[in-house]
C-alpha cells in the first residue's frame, strides 16, 4: 500500500564492537490519509557482516507491519530495517498479544478497577520505555476495560520481559518476597509485631501483579514519577539524596541467601575479566591496569561477615520520585552481599553521569555527600571506608570503564583514563589507616 513517512525520531541506540542498533519511531500515512505508528529497528553492521547478520535476521522474522515488509534493507548505509515488535532472539509482547493475554488475566491487573464484576478487553496499547535487542524489553501498557455495569476504565501497568525466563521467574519472586524480609527485619529488630501492610514498608517497590512463564514476562504496578537523574533541577539536594541514602539503609536487611552472593573474591575475578576487554582494546593501558589489579589483589579487604540483603544495580536513575516520596524500581538484579557494594555501584555511576554531562562535578559531590549522611544516620550496620574504597575502585574499572569500551562510547580513551586516575586514587588510601567509617574524610576523597 503506498505511504509516506510523516514523521520519524530516534527514541534510543546503543554501540557495541559487533553492531549499532537504534530504535525508530515512524508515523506512516496511506493515501487516504490514516496515519499510524510504526517502530523499527535499525541494525548498522561492518559492510563484510552484512549478508551474514541478514540471514539470522531472517531465520526469526515473523511480524508483519501494517505498512511495508518485516525486513527493509538499505545496503549503501549498511543498515537493516526490521519492523517492530520482531526480535531474532524473543517473542516481544505486541499490543495484539497483549490484548489476547489480558483476556485470560485481567483480574490479576486490574488493581480494583471491575470493582469484583467480570470485565471485557476493548482495547490494548504499549508505549516503550526501554528496549535492549534481544535481552530485554519494558513497556508501559494501557488497556480500556468495560465491566458487568457497561461503565468503561482504563488501567495503566509494566511489563518487563526477559529473555531469561530463570531470571522473569526470579524478579517476579523477589518482588514478591522482599516485602517479607523486611517485615521481619523490623520485628527483630523492635521486637514488635511484623507490619500488616505494603503502604507501610520501608521501602516502596512496584508489587508484581502477574508473570508469564512462557514468554518471561513480569507485569508490574506503574509507580509515577520520574528518575533522579531526570528530576535533579527541581529537587532539594540535600532533602531528597538524604532520603535516598536512607532508603537504602532500609532496603539493607539480613537475610536468607538471595540471588547471587556477592564477595570481594569474585569482584576480584569480574575486575580480572574486565581489565582483559578493556586492554585488548586500548592495549596502551595493559601495564597501568595490570598494577592496578595487584594492588586490589593484594588489599582485598577480610570478609567482614555482613551478609546484606543487596540491590545490585542501585543507581540515582533507579530511584523515583512522585510528590516528595521515593520509590525503588529496576530489582532484577537483587542479591546478597556487603552493603559497600551498593554503595560504591551508586557512586561510581554519578562519576559516569558527570562525564556524560548529565550532572556536574559539584551535583555529584553534593549528591554524594547528603546520600552517604543519610545512609550512615539509618545504617543498621557502620560501613568501613575499607569496604567502601575498595568496591567502588573496583566499579569505577569493573562497570564504568569496561562501559565505555564496549559500547564504544565518544571520547572512549579520554574518560577511560580519567576513571583509571580515580580508581588508582581510591586503592592508594587503602595502604592508610581506616579513617573509621563514611566521613567527611570519605567524601573528600570522592572529589
Amino acid at each position: 500500500m503506498p505511504g509516506r513517512i510523516a514523521h520519524l525520531k530516534i527514541v534510543q541506540k546503543s554501540e557495541s564492537s559487533k553492531r549499532i542498533t537504534v530504535l525508530y519511531d515512524a508515523t506512516i500515512s496511506d493515501r487516504n490519509g490514516n496515519a499510524r505508528q510504526q517502530f523499527f529497528l535499525g541494525i548498522i553492521v561492518p559492510p563484510e557482516k552484512y549478508d551474514d547478520e541478514l540471514k539470522l535476521i531472517r531465520k526469526k522474522e515473523k511480524v508483519r507491519p501494517a505498512f511495508g515488509n518485516a525486513i527493509t534493507l538499505i545496503p549503501e548505509a549498511d543498515l537493516i530495517l526490521l519492523a517492530f515488535p520482531n526480535d531474532r532472539h524473543m517473542l516481544l509482547l505486541s499490543e495484539k498479544s497483549l490484548q489476547n493475554w489480558l483476556q485470560a488475566h485481567l483480574p490479576e491487573v486490574a488493581n480494583g478497577a471491575l470493582k469484583g464484576q467480570s470485565g471485557q478487553v476493548t482495547d490494548a496499547k504499549i508505549d516503550i520505555l526501554r528496549y535492549v535487542p534481544g535481552k530485554r524489553y519494558t513497556v508501559r501498557c494501557y488497556a480500556k476495560i468495560l465491566a458487568d455495569s457497561r461503565k468503561p476504565a482504563e488501567i495503566t501497568f509494566i511489563a518487563k520481559q526477559l529473555k531469561n525466563l530463570k531470571k522473569a521467574q526470579k524478579l517476579y519472586d523477589n518482588l514478591r518476597v522482599l516485602p517479607i524480609f523486611w517485615r521481619k527485619s523490623d520485628a527483630n529488630q523492635t521486637g514488635q509485631t511484623a507490619l500488616q501492610n505494603a503502604g507501610e514498608l520501608p521501602v516502596r517497590i512496584p508489587r508484581p501483579l502477574a508473570l508469564n512463564k512462557e514468554k518471561g514476562i513480569v507485569f508490574l504496578e506503574d509507580i509515577p514519577g520520574e528518575n533522579l537523574i531526570d528530576s535533579l533541577p527541581r529537587i532539594n539536594i540535600p532533602t531528597i539524596m538524604s532520603a535516598a541514602g536512607e532508603m537504602l539503609a532500609n532496603f539493607h536487611c539480613e537475610c536468607q541467601t538471595v540471588g547471587k552472593i556477592i564477595t570481594f573474591h569474585g569482584e576480584l575475578k569480574s575486575l580480572r575479566d574486565s581489565i582483559e576487554l578493556i586492554t585488548k582494546r586500548l592495549p596502551h593501558l595493559r601495564p597501568r591496569l595490570k598494577s592496578f589489579y595487584e594492588k586490589m589483589r593484594a588489599r582485598q579487604p577480610a570478609d567482614a561477615g555482613i551478609n546484606s540483603l543487596l540491590h545490585g544495580t542501585f543507581r540515582i536513575n533507579h530511584i523515583f520520585i512522585h510528590e516528595q516520596k521515593l520509590a525503588l524500581l529496576d530489582l532484577d538484579s537483587v542479591c546478597t552481599g556487603h552493603p559497600a557494594y551498593d554503595i560504591a555501584n551508586f557512586i561510581s555511576a554519578l562519576y559516569y553521569f558527570e562525564f556524560q554531562q548529565r550532572i556536574t562535578a559539584a551535583q555529584r559531590k553534593e549528591i554524594t555527600r547528603y546520600f552517604l549522611d543519610g545512609y550512615s544516620a539509618n545504617a543498621k550496620w557502620a560501613i568501613a571506608n575499607e569496604a567502601l574504597f575498595w568496591h567502588l575502585a573496583n566499579m569505577l574499572i569493573k562497570k564504568q570503564a569496561h562501559k565505555y569500551v564496549k559500547h564504544l562510547m565518544q571520547n572512549r580513551d579520554e574518560q577511560v583514563i580519567r576513571l583509571i586516575n580515580i580508581a588508582e586514587k581510591i586503592v592508594d588510601k587503602l595502604d592508610q589507616p581506616d579513617a573509621a567509617h563514611t566521613t567527611d574524610a570519605t567524601v573528600e576523597l570522592f572529589s
